[in-house]
Parts: structure tokens; C-alpha cells; sequence
């Protein structure tokens, strides 16, 4: 591929080890790599295909504790709420605090009894599983799996956030992080 570059070109950039970086500089990308010319914001901060289910943007905030939280409504039958959600490579899974498990009333699916650490200590408590609708941008995730902790006299550290996005939903996605403009670009990723 010729690559020339433009001011308002984004390259993604996947080396022979599968490594993935996005650049805006056609000049350091190796010469056997595999790219892809991806169009760059516009005056009003968006793509014209913002709102494609493959190619998205989402604003996000940061927490008092200096978390990346992004904003997602939850639907679960009639009900739904907006939850703001870490951006967290570290989990393996979309978990929601229970209070929104309450307010959705999810009913779980199964109850397993689950390591946690909440960064302050380790305890083995019991955690349910459920399945939701998580909107995120202008996609429906249908069936998404979520969990949450049932006991009453765990509490966990005083989060200002509702719970986690976790790697089971970001996998699915390349993203590129911009704290200019606070906000989160989400590229969907080809299957094999």
C-alpha cells in the first residue's frame, strides 16, 4: 500500500507479531505491516460513519480516583439505567454494582462463589450471573453477560463509578484513547 501522508489520516497498524498501534504518521509505519487508512475526526469531533455498529466514538470521563469511565445504558426487560462503567482491561468480565442489579431487577442466572479483589483486600464471596442488553454508543449488545456481588455485608471500597467494562466486551474492539478530546474510538475487530 502507498501511503501518503494527510493531516487528517489515521493509520491502523498490525506488525507481523500481531501487535496493534494507531498512528497519524504514515512515516514510522514499517514497511511489512498490514494497515488500514481510517478517517480522522472531523471539525465537530466525529466521523461521518459515527454512528456504524463497526466504527463508533464514545465520550468518557475520568472518576475521582482517576478511573476512565465510560457511559452505558443497561436494559433488562422493561427496565433500563445509565451506568458508568471503568474501562478496564483487567477485568475479565462486565461487572455492575449491586444497586444496579437492584434497580434493573435482574434475576441471576446462577450463583457461583468468586475470588475478589477490590485492590484493598482479597475475599471469596458469592457473585451472580445474569444476562442484559448493555448500549454502548450506538450499539445493542444483546445477552451480554454481567455479575455482580450478592452479599449483603460485602460492601467493597466506596466506588464513584457503577462497575466495570470488562475484557469480555473491549476484546471485541480496537480502541484508541484521546484525553484532548475525551473521548474513546471504537473499531470493531475482523474475525479470522
Amino acid at each position: 500500500m502507498s501511503l501518503s501522508s494527510h493531516a487528517q489520516d489515521l493509520y491502523r497498524v498490525e506488525d507481523q507479531r500481531g501487535s496493534i498501534i494507531y498512528t497519524d504518521s504514515a512515516g514510522n509505519i514499517p514497511g511489512n505491516a498490514t494497515v488500514q487508512r481510517l478517517e480522522r475526526y472531523t471539525q465537530a469531533g466525529q466521523t461521518a460513519n459515527a454512528q456504524n455498529q463497526d466504527h463508533f466514538f464514545t465520550p468518557f470521563s475520568l472518576s475521582k480516583s482517576g478511573h476512565l469511565l465510560v457511559e452505558v445504558e443497561l436494559i433488562h426487560d422493561a427496565k433500563s439505567t445509565k451506568a458508568r462503567l471503568v474501562y478496564d482491561t483487567g477485568a475479565p468480565s462486565v461487572h455492575i454494582h449491586r444497586r444496579i442489579a437492584k434497580a434493573l431487577q435482574l434475576k441471576p442466572i446462577r450463583i457461583i462463589q468468586n475470588r475478589l479483589s477490590d485492590g484493598s483486600n482479597e475475599k471469596t464471596t458469592p457473585v451472580a450471573i445474569a444476562t442484559l442488553t448493555l448500549k454502548l454508543g450506538p450499539v445493542k449488545l444483546e445477552q451480554t453477560p454481567v455479575i455482580w456481588n450478592t452479599s449483603d455485608t460485602y460492601l467493597g471500597p466506596p466506588w464513584d463509578f457503577d462497575g466495570m467494562l470488562g475484557m469480555d466486551l473491549i476484546r471485541q474492539y480496537d480502541t484508541r484513547i484521546d484525553y484532548e478530546k475525551k473521548q474513546i474510538e471504537w473499531l470493531r475487530r475482523k474475525t479470522k
